[in-house]
């Protein structure tokens, strides 16, 4: 008797134990499992991790992804009508996104969220996000060089201008993709499409006032009429003005000694310069550089020869006129109107037909 007793105790020990994680499982809440899912969505701390090789990343995000999965399985299978279960979904996104290949299951996921989250919504915006860049990537994958690029970009433009108007009509306020938007904004201008590049940015400065697009905006309204700019010349005394370079084409170059595509221009632009310098050319760097020092001693060393402006008038101009990005090159003609603010890699055109203008 006592044998059996003991055996049936056993019994319902192992029972008990069996059942133990999934009766912890039951208890926990929707909020404890979203808490979790951010905790996974969190940038890993390579050192606290142990992080230390490519290898060891890809292992730790696999494993993260793994676990977001198991908490959004259990999260829709006991809280399927929480308020909560899209954040959830969204979280889990982000860790299924995290790296430069997105997990198994995160295509499928983000078409989950759009089809079932609120229309319009963030959470909706962030997935389609996802799945607009994934579209971008399968378009682009065969591109190995700027040329490349450019052949697929005219191929599919199209198909790109109509991807981004449904976007940016779904989620007209949503921030990010706003600023993803901006990127293929800038992206059009160097392939040379500007009806795509026209089309996002009408469409963004329309939504939202307040975005940087919204000084493209304007600025590009003022393409044709004066350019007016005053300024103070490195290791000058008097501030100047453009008026006092009339009868001049002047190239205001954006850019910053930190920057590496900006100074790889520097060799075609002295050309230029050479070229044309005394036959009515004048080039002004407007520096992004934080400091004064690190601008005088790259000009010195590269033989630079123009004028440079930096410090508050140069990051004043920029914020004026939404340069974002750099390099950035605006062109003003001989009567002192702003003729282009997208001439990187066509100076050598656009300036001798400027000093051919009468």
């Amino acid at each position: 008797m006592k044998t059996r007793t003991f055996l049936a105790l056993c019994g319902l020990a192992a029972l008990a134990l069996a059942w133990a994680p999934l009766a912890g499982a039951q208890q926990r809440t929707d909020k404890e499992l979203l808490a979790e899912l951010r905790r996974l969505a969190e940038p890993p701390d390579l050192d606290k991790e142990k992080i230390d090789t490519p290898d060891a990343f890809k292992a730790i995000l696999k494993k993260r992804g793994d676990a977001a999965r198991d908490l959004l399985k259990d999260f829709e299978a006991r809280h399927a009508k929480s308020p909560l279960l899209q954040e959830a979904r969204a979280e889990t996104l982000k860790v299924l996104t995290v790296g430069n290949e997105p997990q198994a299951g995160a295509a499928e996921l983000a078409r989950k969220i759009v089809a079932d989250a609120p229309k319009g919504s963030d959470f909706a915006a962030q997935a389609d996000l996802f799945l607009a860049m994934q579209d971008f990537e399968k378009m682009f994958k065969d591109a190995k060089k700027a040329e490349d690029l450019k052949d697929l970009w005219h191929k599919n433009a199209e198909g790109i201008r109509k991807r981004v108007e449904t976007y940016l009509t779904a989620y007209p306020k949503f921030r990010l993709g706003a600023d993803v938007a901006g990127q293929l904004a800038r992206l059009a201008e160097q392939v040379d499409d500007p009806k795509t590049h026209r089309l996002i940015v009408d469409t963004v400065a329309r939504n939202l006032p307040d975005h940087p697009l919204a000084k493209v905006a304007k600025r590009e309204q003022a393409v044709g009429k004066e350019f007016a700019f005053e300024y103070l010349p490195v290791g000058g005394q008097k501030r100047t003005s453009l008026k006092e370079l009339r009868g001049k084409v002047v190239v205001l170059d954006f850019w910053a000694t930190w920057c590496g595509p900006c100074k790889a221009e520097i060799p075609a632009m002295k050309k230029l310069y050479e070229e044309y310098g005394k036959k009515g050319l004048e080039i002004i760097g407007v520096s992004l550089d934080e400091k004064e020092a690190a601008l005088t001693g790259y000009v010195k060393d590269k033989g630079v020869p123009w004028p440079q402006v930096v410090g508050k008038d140069a990051q004043a101009l920029a914020d004026e006129w939404g340069v974002e990005a750099i390099p950035a090159v605006f062109v003003i003609d001989r009567q002192g109107r702003l003729r282009s603010l997208n001439a990187r890699g066509k100076l050598e055109k656009l300036v001798p037909e400027l000093l051919g203008e009468k």
